[in-house]
């Protein structure tokens, strides 16, 4: 069941974390992107405005392992964006 929600800007100057006192405990994070594409990863190292995942604006990713959650790292790839999570347990 989801338990909290948290929303972060997301800029191209330096990888954002998600809040580890809004998810904690949780066992899935489902983010949403809004505004401009960003580039992920939640392997332990930061993504660049080049490398990573890219997520466009509108897409969703939903990690399933709390090591993912607290690994996860986002950088916008031009203007700034927005990330949209709700955690569930």
């Amino acid at each position: 069941a989801a338990f909290a929600y948290e929303s972060a800007t997301v800029t191209n100057a330096v990888a954002v974390a998600l809040t580890p006192a809004t998810g904690n405990g949780a066992m899935t994070a489902n983010i949403t992107v809004e505004g401009n594409p960003i580039r992920v990863r939640w392997d332990g190292t930061a993504p660049t405005t080049s490398e990573g995942h890219l997520l466009q604006s509108g897409d969703t990713l939903k990690l399933d392992f709390t090591a993912d959650i607290f690994h996860f790292r986002a950088i916008a790839t031009g203007g700034n964006a927005k990330i949209r999570v709700t955690y569930s347990r």
